[in-house]
C-alpha cells in the first residue's frame, strides 16, 4: 500500500531521526581517548573521541632519530595513528554491541509515521513581497532626493 504524501515524509522523518539515534550510538562508543605514535617512537599524541588533539609528547632524544625539520610531519603521522585508533576502537566496539545490525535492520516501511513539526511563523509583522518591493524603491527614491538637496544651512542662491 501506497502512503499518502503526509504519512511517507512522516515515515521518513521517523527514519532520519531514528538514524540519527543510533549514528549518535555509533560516534558515542569506543575508547573515550587514543593515543599514536610515529615510526620512531619519537612523538606521542593523543586524541580525543572526536579526533582533537589533547597532547604531544616528544622524546628526549628525538634528535638521534629526527632531522629538526622531521619533526612537523612526525607528529601529524603521530595524529594520524591516533585516529586510526580511534576509529578501530569505534568501529569495534560498534560491532560487539550489536548497532550495526540495528542500522543495517531498519527498513522505512516498518517505521510509525511522526508528526512533522510546521515551521515557526517568522517574528514580527510580514508584508506581501509587492508591498515590500514598493517599499524599497520608495527608500531608495527618497534617500536619492536627499542626497542630492544641500544643507539647510547652506546659502541658496
Amino acid at each position: 500500500m501506497k502512503d499518502d504524501l503526509p504519512t511517507a515524509f512522516g515515515r521518513l522523518h521517523a527514519f532520519a531521526q531514528t538514524l540519527s539515534n543510533l549514528m549518535k550510538e555509533a560516534q558515542e562508543a569506543g575508547a573515550e581517548q587514543a593515543t599514536g605514535r610515529d615510526n620512531t617512537d619519537c612523538v606521542t599524541v593523543t586524541v580525543d573521541r572526536s579526533g582533537a588533539l589533547l597532547s604531544i609528547d616528544v622524546s628526549d632524544n628525538w634528535a638521534q632519530k629526527l632531522d629538526p625539520q622531521d619533526i612537523g610531519p612526525a607528529v601529524l603521522r603521530a595524529v594520524q595513528n591516533a585516529r586510526v585508533r580511534q576509529l578501530e576502537s569505534s568501529m569495534d566496539s560498534v560491532a560487539e554491541s550489536g548497532l550495526l545490525a540495528k542500522i543495517e535492520s531498519l527498513n522505512i516501511e516498518d517505521m510509525t509515521p511522526t508528526d512533522i513539526e510546521p515551521p515557526r511563523p517568522l517574528r514580527g509583522p510580514t508584508v506581501p513581497p509587492a508591498q515590500l518591493v514598493d517599499e524599497i524603491l520608495q527608500a531608495i527614491q527618497s534617500r536619492g532626493t536627499q542626497a542630492h538637496r544641500p544643507p539647510s544651512s547652506a546659502p541658496r542662491m
